[in-house]
């Protein structure tokens, strides 16, 4: 299915073999939530249909042949695999120690996330609909399934509940941040740009802990990479109307799937994206054709809100909140949170600053408009929180930390790969 997605150019197998595998989980998530919203529930039944589906895919495309990585005349023992291999054991070491800390996550993954897996993996009928009941309404009935679709059929497939699969599926996805990571820089600028997104991203306690609190946030983190290291591929890509964002777009749809946050981002890289085309020539007949890949999740989210749960909770009075924003304690208490945390997270914020000087690699010019969406996307998460009733003081506490777990991987990515260490040592000459 990655093949058939992917319209542009490209050369990175291992990337590509990664990114199929999370594009696998991504739409068995949407085929879990489908089959169960079909059959009722019935989802002891999953993997013969799940079974059918891969004899289904291999019947079809036998002998399709997949580009894997080659393997001729790569040195392994050079020092810079040792380095990245050490590196990597400690990084994993890191994240494997604090989810021994935390094996089952915290309350917010029991209740919104793995209690709702539980649900889903019921052997009974109908026991799904615990889901959306109200002694969950504390912990947001309308919240999109991602994870709880996710780890519901990792239960199924092991046979009932357990501790273990979330905690492994959590670890596999905070590794992946930082393998991607590196991985990307490595292919699009050098190994020692890599390197230092490794040390600083490792750097950052938050980020790791939060990472094993088996929520949904670094799942978005991940997802969130991926779509724009993907639009980024097709921004270079010079085949015009023959190539699509295929890809990119299903992730960016996968992110919509995982968070009620991810539709601040979902409607940012849509608007990019279609920019793009725009900027591309490309027909409004193949921009329709593009959208086709984003139709799983609006169906997905659409059976949730039109179906089974009313509107979020902090949306809901919005117009009732506005007056928020005329409480002068609320913007006190801002400005002393925003010292805070820029006073803890000074590295955070002096890395991209680089951003918004004239050290620019010229070949990757274009891809500053990214920036656009983590600017906009905390904007809309601060105008969101400062105005809630619940518990507001709470609400701007998370909201930051909501940025360094959401975009922090990003911010890093494109900080590293938009800086011209060239041109800053020309100007200092």
């Amino acid at each position: 299915i990655f093949n058939k997605l992917n319209t542009y150019k490209r050369n990175d197998y291992i990337i590509q073999r990664i990114h199929s595998f999370f594009l696998g989980i991504g739409a068995t998530s949407f085929i879990f939530w489908f089959f169960t919203v079909l059959t009722n529930g019935k989802n002891s039944f999953y993997p013969l249909f799940e079974l059918f589906i891969v004899a289904f895919l291999f019947i079809k495309h036998k002998g399709t042949r997949i580009k894997l990585l080659p393997l001729n005349n790569i040195k392994v023992f050079t020092s810079k695999n040792i380095i990245t291999l050490i590196l990597f054991s400690l990084i994993f070491a890191y994240i494997y120690f604090y989810s021994s800390i935390l094996p089952n996550g915290t309350c917010d993954a029991f209740y919104m996330f793995n209690y709702k897996a539980k649900y889903l993996a019921y052997k009974e009928p109908e026991m799904w609909y615990g889901i959306f009941s109200q002694h969950l309404a504390d912990f947001h009935p309308d919240y999109p399934l991602f994870l709880s679709c996710t780890i519901a059929r990792l239960f199924i497939y092991s046979g009932g509940y357990n501790d273990i699969s979330p905690a492994i599926f959590t670890i596999i996805i905070a590794f992946s941040v930082f393998l991607l990571l590196y991985l990307y820089l490595y292919q699009l600028k050098n190994w020692y740009f890599s390197i230092v997104a490794l040390c600083v991203l490792s750097a950052s306690e938050k980020f790791v802990f939060y990472s094993v609190w088996q929520c949904s946030d670094i799942p978005f983190a991940l997802y969130i990479l991926i779509a724009s290291y993907e639009l980024i591929l097709w921004f270079k890509d010079s085949n015009s109307e023959k190539s699509l964002p295929l890809i990119a777009l299903f992730f960016s749809s996968v992110a919509l799937w995982m968070k009620n946050e991810g539709t601040v981002f979902f409607i940012l890289f849509i608007a990019l994206t279609i920019l793009y085309e725009t900027k591309k020539h490309i027909s409004f007949k193949n921009i329709l054709k593009s959208g086709i890949v984003l139709l799983p999740s609006f169906f997905a989210i659409l059976i949730i809100r039109l179906i089974y749960t009313e509107s979020n909770d902090l949306m809901a009075n919005i117009s009732a909140n506005l007056n928020g924003f005329c409480e002068l304690y609320r913007y006190e208490y801002l400005l002393l949170y925003v010292y805070y945390f820029i006073y803890r997270n000074i590295w955070l914020i002096v890395i991209p600053l680089f951003f918004f000087r004239k050290n620019v690699s010229d070949k990757y010019v274009d891809i500053r408009l990214l920036l656009l969406i983590p600017c906009f996307a905390h904007l809309a998460y601060f105008s969101i929180y400062f105005i809630t009733p619940y518990e507001f003081y709470w609400f701007i506490n998370d909201s930051f930390n909501r940025i360094m777990q959401h975009y922090i991987p990003l911010l890093l990515f494109l900080s590293l790969l938009l800086f011209s260490p060239e041109k800053l040592l020309n100007k200092n000459k």
